[in-house]
């Protein structure tokens, strides 16, 4: 029976060369696998943060868009308080033209 076993030693050791050959083959897919994966997830990160510097860039542009446009309305609510300003100022004027017209009419009637 003990020379038995001493035989089978080989086939047993020729066997558990096979397994272990066959989970380093495992092993090394698994890491490959798990490179391309932590590959991948870098590229996603890094596209992200493309991405977030764009958006912040579109977002200052918005920003500053708004801005301008307030400034704008702000310029023109200062045009139009202006421009009554002027028609007040004008109407003033345009009696004093009209009452002087109506004297040199009356004079010279």
């Amino acid at each position: 029976k003990e020379f038995q076993k001493w035989q089978s030693l080989p086939v047993k050791i020729e066997s558990e060369e096979r397994q272990k050959a066959m989970h380093e083959e495992a092993m090394r897919d698994a890491r490959k696998n798990m490179q391309k994966i932590q590959y991948e997830w870098d590229k996603a990160v890094l596209e992200r943060a493309k991405l977030v510097i764009k958006h912040k860039k579109l977002t200052d542009k918005i920003r500053e868009a708004h801005l301008a446009l307030i400034e704008a309305k702000i310029w023109l609510i200062e045009a139009n308080s202006d421009v009554e300003g002027l028609k007040e100022r004008n109407a003033s004027i345009m009696g004093q033209l009209e009452e002087e017209r109506r004297n040199v009419q009356a004079t010279t009637e």
